[in-house]
C-alpha cells in the first residue's frame, strides 16, 4: 500500500469563525494556526517516508507546509473543502497513491495510534466527531478518489455516499480523532480533558 497522508486546511483568517462571539479574530487565527501545526507534526511522524500533502489556498499555510517537511497544493479557485480534496486525492493518484488518509487539520490530541488505527485496515474508514455528525478523517484505498461529503452532517453523509458504491466503512471512535475544535464548547471539553485552563498548545 502507498499511503498518501491529506490535509485540507482554510485560511487561518476564515477558520473558527464560530468562535467569534467568544475569540477576536486575532486569537482564532492564532488558534486555527497552532492547530495545523500540530496536526501537520503528527502526520508528518506518523507517517514517515509516506507523502504528506497540504492542500489550501494560502501563502502562509503552504510556507508552514513547506518549514514542516510536507507537499503542498493550491486547492484552486472553490472555496469547498470536498473540491480541495479531490483536487489533492487526483494529484496523489497520479503519482502513485494507493490508499489516502484524509485528516482535519484542527484536532488538538490527535495522536499516532489513532493515524495507526484509521490505516491498519484495507478497508475504507471514517472517524466521526465527538458528537457521531461530523467526520473528522476518511481512509480511502484503492486508486479511486473518495466520495469526500463533508459539510453538515457529513458522517451520515459519508456513510451514505460510500454505501451508494457497494463499501460499508469501518467506524473508528477515538477520543483524539473525534475532538474538534468548532465552537467554544470544545475548547472547555479540551480544557476539562487536560485537566487546565487555556489549554491552546500552541
Amino acid at each position: 500500500m502507498t499511503l498518501w497522508c491529506v490535509i485540507p486546511v482554510k485560511p487561518f483568517e476564515d477558520a473558527k469563525t464560530r468562535l467569534a462571539p467568544e475569540l477576536c479574530a486575532a486569537a482564532r487565527q492564532q488558534l486555527a494556526a497552532g492547530l495545523f501545526r500540530r496536526t501537520l507534526r503528527v502526520v508528518r511522524d506518523f507517517a514517515g517516508a509516506s507523502p504528506v500533502l497540504v492542500v489550501t489556498r494560502a501563502t502562509d499555510i503552504i510556507d508552514l507546509t513547506v518549514a514542516g517537511g510536507a507537499l503542498s497544493i493550491h486547492e484552486g479557485p472553490r472555496a469547498d473543502m470536498n473540491a480541495a480534496l479531490v483536487t489533492a486525492a487526483a494529484h496523489a493518484i497520479a503519482r502513485g497513491a494507493s490508499a489516502i488518509l484524509a485528516i482535519s487539520a484542527d484536532l488538538p490530541l490527535l495522536d499516532r495510534a489513532g493515524l495507526v488505527e484509521m490505516t491498519s485496515h484495507p478497508a475504507a474508514s471514517l472517524a466521526p466527531d465527538r458528537h457521531g455528525t461530523g467526520t473528522n478523517a476518511v481512509f480511502w484505498p484503492g486508486n479511486e478518489i473518495a466520495p469526500y461529503r463533508f459539510g453538515p452532517d457529513s458522517f451520515r453523509h459519508h456513510v451514505a455516499a460510500m454505501a451508494a458504491r457497494g463499501v460499508r466503512p469501518r467506524v473508528v471512535r477515538r477520543y483524539g480523532l473525534g475532538l474538534d475544535i468548532d465552537e467554544f464548547a470544545d475548547i472547555s471539553c479540551l480544557e476539562a480533558k487536560e485537566g487546565r485552563k487555556e489549554v491552546f498548545l500552541f
